[in-house]
């Protein structure tokens, strides 16, 4: 929401070229953090409902699983700001409607035969309906469109980070466990940076965004 207050008024006043250069940005970076923060948390699902809420809630770590990707959906949504943005608000609230009636009746379908499991898969085709169907009409009667490659940079990264957890073996304590996922992030850049997916121009931006909050918190000292 935070986020969406300032992309509101920045993309409002915009030209489509430099929206449509604006909006591709912002989605990819939300892409190349949302990305492997979902595939951490679905490969760690057990150990994070474990640490969180005890052993006996164990079970709930196949629903945490299942909605890993909402944070992928949430972070790059941008697409109900851009209809806004663009004085065309009744696409997003229609679409928004029929997501909620989907998942209502998805839950009430799904709920019944596989419980917990079932309100999971409901809310994730929901969301995901939500997502593409915007980004589809965002495409066609805005111009639109987002590059695909903010899409399989990111998630070929993200394979290959689940691929490198995968054959490790399974912390066995906190710190281990804290060790292998900041190996796993730097593999995650490396083939990221390896395949294109970040340049040396998005590394001068983080230094320099990083910078400002260092002089930020002394100043604030």
């Amino acid at each position: 929401t935070g986020i969406a207050g300032v992309l509101f008024p920045v993309f409002t006043q915009l030209e489509s070229k430099s929206l449509e250069d604006a909006f591709r940005k912002v989605f990819r970076y939300a892409s190349i953090l949302s990305f492997p923060l979902a595939v951490i948390i679905a490969y760690f699902s057990t150990q994070i409902v474990g640490v969180i809420y005890g052993a006996k809630y164990l079970q709930a770590s196949l629903p945490l699983l299942i909605l890993s990707p909402i944070i992928v959906f949430n972070a790059t949504n941008f697409f109900g700001i851009l209809f806004g943005a663009k004085e065309k608000p009744e696409y997003g609230t229609a679409i928004s409607i029929a997501s909620m009636v989907m998942n209502v009746v998805l839950n009430y379908i799904l709920i019944l035969k596989f419980g917990m499991i079932g309100a999971a898969i409901a809310t994730i085709t929901s969301r995901f309906f939500n997502i593409a169907v915007l980004g589809i009409l965002s495409s066609k009667i805005l111009k639109i469109s987002i590059g695909i490659d903010s899409i399989y940079k990111p998630l070929f990264a993200s394979m290959v980070m689940l691929l490198f957890l995968y054959f490790f073996p399974h912390p066995t304590t906190l710190f281990i466990g804290i060790l292998e996922l900041c190996f796993a992030v730097a593999v995650y850049f490396a083939v990221l940076f390896l395949t294109g997916g970040i340049g040396g121009e998005d590394l001068r931006y983080a230094k320099m965004v990083v910078g400002a909050d260092f002089s930020y918190f002394n100043k604030q000292r």
